[in-house]
C-alpha cells in the first residue's frame, strides 16, 4: 500500500483515507494499539 502523497490517487487519495481510517473506527485502532504494545512492551500487559 502505498502511503506516499502521490499514492492512492494523488490529492484525492488524502480525504479517501481518512474517510477510510474515520469509518474503520475506534475498535479497529485500539486493536492495532494493543497488538503494538504486545510486540514491543509485553511487560506492560503482565504489569497491567
Amino acid at each position: 500500500m502505498d502511503v506516499t502523497p502521490s499514492g492512492c490517487g494523488g490529492f484525492f487519495g488524502v480525504p479517501l483515507l481518512v474517510v477510510g481510517l474515520v469509518w474503520a473506527g475506534p475498535n479497529y485502532w485500539l486493536a492495532q494499539v494493543e497488538w503494538l504494545v504486545d510486540q514491543r512492551w509485553p511487560e506492560l500487559k503482565q504489569a497491567g
